[in-house]
């Protein structure tokens, strides 16, 4: 027989309570007022080819034309394919100007018309390198609000910088992945040579999303 759970209330947030149980709320159908909109406790609904699921939802503003989050998905299988275990997807994330080596210092990146970024997170296999959690591996998919300003970001990227890079683009959607070990005196697994095996499968799936 299984112990009963104890909820420690001097250890545990009861904010995160709440929050874990949103989506089985919305599930249900009976959200209420103390609940509120799912993106309230940081999820966005989603349909998959298994049904209804969910993925996180961060604060930044997203408006896309297309399903980011659907790339996104497409992305984690290429990703779980190679050398990594997908940790988590984010809608409505930031674009960060330090994954942009390019990018003019006081450029603001809204004011290049951004208008959604998702990111698809990973973490490295542990039997492929011993110091598998210094490894970062991010891809962001962003759709511009014109193909001349994902193609601003696209130059950007391409510029050399103190991480491994693949960027591709496709109209108004960029894709780009970024790798580096997150710890001093940690090499990091990837370079942007060994990154270009991404390059193909990543260009399909912008081209995918147009179908």
């Amino acid at each position: 027989m299984h112990a009963a759970a104890v909820v420690d209330t001097e250890r545990v947030d009861g904010r995160d309570i709440p929050r874990s149980l949103a989506p089985a709320r919305w599930v249900l159908d009976q959200a209420d007022a103390q609940f509120g909109d799912l993106g309230d406790w940081g999820y966005m609904a989603i349909e998959t080819p298994q049904g209804p699921g969910f993925v996180d939802a961060s604060i930044h503003p997203y408006d896309p034309s297309r399903d980011l989050v659907r790339i996104a998905l497409q992305v984690a299988d290429i990703v779980e394919e190679d050398r990594y275990t997908v940790s988590s997807i984010t809608a409505g994330v930031d674009l960060p100007t330090v994954w942009l080596p390019g990018a003019p210092f006081d450029t603001p990146l809204r004011a290049d018309g951004l208008r959604g970024v998702a990111n698809v997170n990973a973490r490295l296999k542990p039997d492929v390198r011993e110091d598998a959690r210094a490894q970062q591996f991010t891809v962001f998919i962003a759709e511009a609000a014109t193909p001349g300003d994902a193609m601003h970001l696209h130059s950007w990227a391409l510029v050399a910088g103190t991480h491994a890079a693949v960027s591709v683009v496709n109209g108004t959607l960029l894709c780009l992945a970024i790798a580096r070990s997150f710890v001093a005196d940690v090499e990091s697994y990837e370079t942007t040579e060994a990154m270009a095996r991404f390059q193909m499968p990543f260009a399909e799936a912008l081209v995918s999303s147009s179908e």
